[in-house]
């Protein structure tokens, strides 16, 4: 077990119960393994993968390919109980690990999914370093990336609440009755692609957008509205401004510089 920091958020489905709720991660894992069967052309995944910030393991355990290990990290102890209960079988495992320093060789994973992570670590750029010495020459990670600039925050429902220095935000959903801190640390897209430099890029957010049918996003967006209509210059002027982006980020072959 890698040590954990003690400026963690620790036992995070204590405040948020919606990452233990198994028909709402089902339905995520979904939409992962049909951005990750796109990038692969449908080809049948195999190899490790690890589920960063795993929580009860919903996700994880839907995930489907011939993996020869599933391996899942989180530091909430709580909820990795619930995944040890719920699918402790041959190829799962769980483990309490600091996502900032984790406990695995270089070069060792296929496949890292990072969804709605980088947030909630104190060292976002660590973080996804780590993420780059995991992975394998030309394995990718799944990453689905809260914006900074969303109008309505995604954690606490409340408009404007990223845009604010922390200060003002701790004030603001202590007013709200929401919490007494706001921990979570989102950044604009020019940081963020900042941090995830080190990786090819491939955006599926637009595609997403354009046609969430296909992506099992139908709840989100509807099939044939507006959003889904927009013509794709204006979407290279709005990327910056898109509350969820969701990539996926390639090693390349070669040694990180």
């Amino acid at each position: 077990m890698s040590p954990v920091r003690s400026d963690y958020q620790e036992g995070y489905s204590r405040i948020n119960p919606a990452v233990l709720d198994k028909n709402g991660r089902r339905i995520k894992a979904e939409k992962i393994q049909t951005v990750l069967n796109t990038f692969y052309q449908h080809r049948r995944v195999s190899g490790m993968i690890l589920d960063l910030g795993c929580s009860g393991g919903v996700i994880l355990h839907h995930l489907t390919g011939k993996f020869d290990l599933k391996i899942g990290t989180d530091i909430d102890i709580a909820a990795l109980k619930i995944a040890k209960r719920d699918y402790c079988y041959q190829n799962i495992e769980f483990i309490c690990a600091d996502g900032m320093n984790l406990p695995f060789k270089r070069d060792m994973f296929q496949y890292i999914i990072c969804n709605h992570v980088y947030e909630h670590v104190p060292d976002s750029k660590r973080l996804f370093r780590e993420i780059f010495r995991a992975l394998i020459p030309g394995g990718v990670c799944y990453c689905a990336a809260g914006n900074a600039l969303a109008i309505m925050e995604a954690h606490y429902h409340l408009p404007f609440l990223s845009w604010l220095p922390k200060r003002l935000a701790h004030r603001y959903i202590q007013v709200m009755n929401r919490g007494d801190s706001y921990y979570e640390n989102h950044l604009t897209w020019w940081s963020f692609k900042k941090i995830i430099s080190l990786f090819k890029i491939h955006d599926y957010t637009i595609q997403i957008i354009r046609h969430p049918e296909l992506f099992v996003c139908s709840e989100i967006i509807k099939q044939g509205s507006w959003i889904t209509r927009m013509p794709e210059w204006m979407w290279s002027f709005l990327f910056p401004f898109i509350p969820t982006w969701i990539l996926i980020l390639e090693k390349p072959n070669g040694e990180m510089k």
